[in-house]
């Protein structure tokens, strides 16, 4: 089964989600901090105004409420300068009756502020000038003093505390407090500057956020590939190997705790894998090279006895019988050895300068006589061509491929060996038959030894079973390459390669 994603990028991917989480949170978690940090100087700011504006409110009033407040306020005013504690009149001059120093009355006849309220006065004013709060002042449940106040606002149904009562109504965070005399004060201020702050903060930090998941994620990138580079060179020393260069082994520089037990394990497990292999091989060589001369003496004797003539029937049958056997078994012992002087890098000839042509037509020629047998002519398609080439690979990859053409071919049908190329480009042998075809699941694995594809194929007699493992490896050995197609009904097309 092939993955779909590799462990690098699911790496990656993992880290950059888990990163980008905590950068959200972080940015939602810094935004409402500061968020709640204006707010609160809002709340702060309407606090301390609220309580400025109780403080000097009859002046307030005078100065910026309604006739009626203003006369009111006036009267008051004047009604306390002109009374005096004991019942007389105030003096306009010196004795008691004068202002003390630092408490003169207001220029404009209301009544004097203390030392203490000045500050205060000085709030108010900003508040009445400022465009961004606007004031509201009940008495008895009646608007008595509007500064910017939207219309249509009617007093607040409850008693406010002193502290004041926070609300926010649109962009408008609003306080009411409660004043001597049954007055209710209200002051608004416009916090769309703040929302507009609070907005270009959100997407300096949305933008902060994004640019450190994307260092993150580069950085990160880097860190995975250093993390995984060891599994990747594990990877391709075990191709390799899978190649068949046994000998290969890993070797990481600095290798971490893990790494370097994997690695020692995989090295073993390779040597181990190689020696069996080494086995396996000096065995079929062995077992090869004995097998030849008995199966030699038994056909000579066998061929011998038939040539001497033998009267009984069934015996002359059983001889031929052997016979065929002993040629199958022959056939398959020189396979065995052809495989294992691949396997041990044993060229038997090097290459030379030969019509690749004529050496395709002697092997047509060569088994016509099975082809007759089989019911299936065989048709070429060959271009003139005389190259540089190992001949005796050539024979062999092409009688091979032949014969297996014409064993699972199907009578009537025809086998087409075709060939093309040139001295730079390198030659192409094509053998196609119209035969039983191989399943698609088989396709990779008709190469191995001893494979045999019978869902697909029939088993025909003869069928050793590693005619294309040899292919290949002739085909290997000059640099070249084979390839197969195939449908089960429609017959099979082999393709090889060679450089010249």
């Amino acid at each position: 089964m092939i993955a779909k994603i590799s462990i690098r990028w699911r790496i990656q991917i993992w880290q950059t989600l888990l990163l980008s989480v905590i950068v959200t949170l972080l940015v939602v978690f810094l935004y409402q901090k500061e968020k709640e940090r204006s707010q609160y100087e809002v709340d702060r700011d309407l606090g301390q105004r609220v309580v400025d504006m109780m403080r000097l409110l009859p002046h307030v009033k005078q100065m910026h409420g309604t006739p009626e407040t203003k006369r009111d306020s006036a009267n008051q005013g004047g009604r306390r300068g002109r009374a005096h504690p004991k019942g007389g009149r105030r003096p306009r001059h010196g004795g008691e009756g004068r202002p003390k120093p630092g408490r003169g009355a207001d220029r404009h006849g209301e009544r004097s502020i203390p030392e203490g309220a000045r500050n205060s006065r000085e709030v108010n004013e900003e508040t009445i000038k400022n465009p961004d709060y606007y004031v509201a002042v009940w008495t008895k449940n009646k608007l008595s003093l509007n500064v910017r106040f939207p219309e249509g606002r009617v007093a607040p149904d409850f008693t406010p505390s002193p502290a004041g009562v926070y609300q926010t109504r649109g962009n408008y965070r609003e306080v009411i407090g409660g004043a001597p005399s049954e007055n209710k004060v209200l002051i608004g201020y416009n916090m769309e500057k703040m929302n507009q702050e609070l907005a270009a903060l959100a997407w300096s930090l949305s933008g902060g956020g994004v640019c450190i998941v994307i260092v993150g994620f580069i950085l990160g990138w880097l860190a995975t590939g250093w993390a995984v580079k060891p599994i990747s060179e594990i990877n391709e020393v075990a191709s390799e190997i899978a190649d068949g260069k046994l000998a290969e082994r890993i070797d990481i520089k600095r290798p971490s705790k893990e790494i370097a037990s994997l690695q020692r394990e995989l090295n073993q497990t390779f040597s181990a894998l190689e020696k069996a292999m080494e086995h396996q091989k000096k065995f079929t060589s062995d077992a090869s090279h004995e097998l030849r001369n008995p199966l030699a003496a038994m056909m000579l004797e066998i061929e011998v006895t038939l040539a001497s003539g033998v009267d009984d029937d069934e015996t002359r049958e059983s001889l031929y019988v052997c016979k065929r056997n002993l040629t199958e078994m022959s056939s398959m012992v020189q396979g065995l050895l052809a495989l294992a002087r691949l396997d041990e890098g044993q060229v038997e000839a090097g290459p030379e300068i030969a019509a690749v042509d004529e050496i395709i037509l002697e092997t047509v020629e060569r088994l016509q006589p099975m082809a007759e047998e089989a019911g299936v002519e065989i048709h070429t398609e060959l271009e003139p061509m005389k190259v540089e080439i190992v001949t005796a690979h050539v024979h062999q990859i092409v009688d091979n491929l032949l014969t297996n053409a014409l064993k699972y071919g199907k009578a009537g049908k025809k086998v087409i060996v075709a060939l093309s190329g040139n001295k730079d480009t390198g030659i192409e042998i094509v053998v196609q038959d119209f035969g039983a075809g191989i399943a698609a699941e088989d396709l990779d694995e008709i190469f191995e030894r001893f494979y045999r594809a019978d869902t697909a194929r029939p088993q025909q007699d003869g069928s050793s079973g590693i005619g294309l493992a040899i292919v290949k490896g002739f085909v290997e050995s000059s640099g070249g390459s084979i390839s197969v197609t195939s449908e089960v009904g429609e017959g099979a097309t082999f393709r090889v390669k060679l450089p010249c």
